[in-house]
């Protein structure tokens, strides 16, 4: 039996604006009516995520929690970069793991359903 590996956003859904518009979303429940914008994030996420590292492992990162809190940092960056204090910044990289996963703001992919019927009756997937 053959292993497969999914890789979601991005392979199986997408996310409008992915990673920046969660962080805008994260702050507008922490500091509504700011002004950051979601092409103001854009330089600070272009290096920081563990598969920028690819050549790196990443044994540290492996619980939801770890995972998460190895991105706050990251996350704080992008918005004092873009302005934000501390502070705030804090509070709403705090949000992001329920923000970014809300399943409101996803897409499934058209042909992702029956790939992963496809591979379930293969025997493939759980």
């Amino acid at each position: 039996m053959g292993v497969v590996f999914w890789d979601f956003g991005g392979t199986l859904a997408w996310r409008e604006g992915m990673w920046r518009s969660a962080l805008i979303q994260a702050l507008d429940e922490i500091c509504a009516g700011h002004r950051v914008t979601p092409e103001a994030m854009r330089p600070s996420l272009v290096d920081g995520f563990p598969w920028h590292w690819a050549h790196q492992p990443h044994h540290h990162l492996d619980t939801p929690e770890r995972w998460w809190q190895g991105l706050g940092p990251l996350f704080v960056r992008a918005y004092e970069q873009a302005g934000v204090d501390h502070h705030t910044a804090l509070a709403a990289a705090a949000l992001m793991p329920r923000v970014y996963v809300d399943p409101r703001h996803w897409a499934v992919f058209d042909d992702t359903k029956p790939t992963l019927t496809r591979q379930r009756e293969a025997g493939r997937c759980p």
